[in-house]
């Protein structure tokens, strides 16, 4: 073979050669990459979870420690305080008037009833919980019922208001009769 030849033969194998391994690299290593990175990325975000799962554990293997022992009794005691176990009419009423007469509000009348509570699955985690209706009666200046209501929101024992009725005991009075639904509650055993 001529020298010329040998050199169009050997340049053309090569541009075979480079032609075959843009072909081969496209079609064959190329989606392997995109899959690589697919993995990887997969891999990332599990190991990921893996530490924010771990985390949350240690939160709450250092919670239960926090309140295990001596902290568990006062845990119990404070929501005890505001959440009674079982009707608990006489706590909350001495807590009601209490905090009338420190506000300087006249009591009129107070009448309780008890709302019925479902029965429950003994198997029930979470017990329902039970609610006391107040209709209450009162009279005081505007000062004073505004204290009241103050003193009513940051009481230990839980109390909403669901609804209120204002009007002068007689005209040109600072003195006002309010009419009160307040809702105490318990939890049921």
């Amino acid at each position: 073979m001529k020298q010329g030849v040998k050199r169009l033969l050997s340049m053309a194998l090569a541009l075979v050669a480079i032609v075959g391994s843009f072909v081969v690299f496209f079609n064959g290593i190329q989606p392997e990459y995109e899959n690589l990175a697919r993995e990887q990325g997969q891999l990332a975000s599990l190991e990921r979870l893996a530490q924010d799962r771990q985390t949350a554990v240690l939160k709450v293997e250092e919670l239960i420690g926090e309140y295990s022992g001596e902290n568990a009794e006062k845990l119990k005691a404070s929501i005890s305080s505001a959440l009674p176990r079982g009707v608990d009419m006489a706590s909350a009423l001495v807590q009601i008037v209490g905090i009338m007469r420190l506000s300087n509000v006249t009591v009129d009348s107070i009448s309780p009833k008890v709302e019925t509570v479902p029965a429950t699955n003994p198997t029930q985690i979470v017990k329902p919980v039970g609610m006391v209706t107040y209709e209450i009666s009162a009279q005081g200046n505007y000062g004073s019922l505004k204290d009241f209501f103050s003193k009513l929101e940051t009481n230990t024992m839980l109390f909403d208001v669901r609804s209120m009725g204002l009007r002068p005991v007689r005209t040109g009075s600072d003195v006002l009769r309010i009419n009160l639904t307040v809702v105490s509650y318990y939890q049921s055993q």
